[in-house]
């Protein structure tokens, strides 16, 4: 579905894409993998919207999706305690915001969030089991002062619910004396 509504000062553009679903029967796109004796297998579901402002200057991207995993492993050796069965179950919902100040300068940021749910039980043992959430949020900006040269930095924050909360910041360079052909890069 793709919807475009006017203005008259800026032009919208809404698309949303369809609820995506690969299930088990389609192992060449989720992995579906026998290996000697395990079976593994995943669904995922993905919903994603996007949404242009400014004369796509501005773009932005609202994303769901669920991926649940089944995995059965068996040992064919008797009395063997490698038989196991793990699930996970995990739901990602994030946003992205891509904005063009000018044609030398970008801004990039967005949030996350991911609930992840666990369970491994090994033959004849309690299975261990995990609930855990993440949320996060980063910003980037990217300068290209002259013509080859790009300069990026950012910063994340990243909540865990189990580890706490942990701050990264980063950058780079990028120098292309001739077009895109070599590329020089500084980290």
């Amino acid at each position: 579905l793709v919807g475009h509504l006017r203005g008259q000062r800026e032009h919208l553009a809404v698309q949303v894409l369809p609820l995506t679903r690969i299930p088990h029967q389609r192992p060449e796109l989720v992995g579906l993998e026998i290996l000697g004796d395990e079976v593994i297998g995943a669904v995922l579901d993905r919903l994603d919207g996007c949404l242009d402002l400014a004369d796509g200057r501005f773009r932005s991207r609202l994303a769901y999706s669920r991926s649940d995993i089944d995995r059965v492993g068996t040992d064919p050796v008797v009395f063997s305690f490698n038989n196991y069965i793990a699930t996970g179950l995990t739901d990602r919902v994030e946003y992205r915001g891509q904005f063009e100040l000018s044609p030398a300068i970008s801004l990039v940021g967005g949030l996350e969030y991911e609930h992840i749910r666990s369970s491994t039980a090994f033959e004849g043992a309690v299975p261990d089991k995990a609930d855990n959430n993440v949320t996060g949020g980063y910003l980037q900006a990217s300068l290209r002062p002259l013509a080859g040269l790009t300069i990026t930095g950012g910063v994340r924050h990243d909540i865990y619910s189990d580890y706490g909360a942990h701050t990264t910041l980063g950058g780079n360079l990028a120098y292309s004396p001739n077009e895109g052909r070599t590329v020089i890069r500084a980290t």
